[in-house]
């Protein structure tokens, strides 16, 4: 927006992504510690945290989804 709005011409390129990432809401991450830690029965701690992430990076890479098949699976690797 700042660059739009400083700007003496205006870039169609740069309106067009404004308008379209506008109508975009930002994935949520569907998994928090304290799910984790009951639906797996992991204790509080690093293994929490280690966890999360390995879920977060494989969730980001499959196009934000993940099943609870592959959720159980990344936790009991």
């Amino acid at each position: 927006n700042y660059k739009l709005f400083i700007s003496k011409k205006i870039d169609k390129k740069i309106v067009y992504h404004l308008k379209f990432f506008d109508s975009k809401s930002a994935p949520i991450f569907p998994i928090n510690g304290e799910e984790l830690m009951k639906k797996f029965d992991i204790p509080q701690g690093k293994k929490v945290g280690e966890n999360l992430k390995l879920i977060e990076n494989y969730w980001i890479n499959n196009n934000f989804k993940i099943s609870d098949k592959e959720l159980e699976k990344i936790v009991k690797n």
